[in-house]
């Protein structure tokens, strides 16, 4: 799972990073990426994110969306 959310990330902006890079808190994704990031979660990964689940905590890095889906995909 977690290389798959590194692939989408990577290829949404366009960049290697490592798995605790900051997202959100650095401005390296914005509102339009985080709606193509979900969109491609749901796609790929069959786990539905609502909005009000898109945190920093949640969504700041690699490994913190990686075990913020473990978590929900265990739901």
């Amino acid at each position: 799972m977690k290389e798959v959310i590194q692939n989408i990330i990577q290829g949404l902006v366009l960049k290697q990073l490592g798995e605790d890079d900051a997202l959100i808190s650095s401005g390296l994704i914005d509102s339009v990426i985080i709606i193509e990031l979900i969109l491609e979660i749901e796609q790929k990964l069959e786990l539905i994110v609502d909005l009000s689940e898109v945190t920093e905590q949640n969504f700041d890095s690699i490994n913190k969306l990686h075990q913020f889906l473990l978590r929900k995909s265990q739901l």
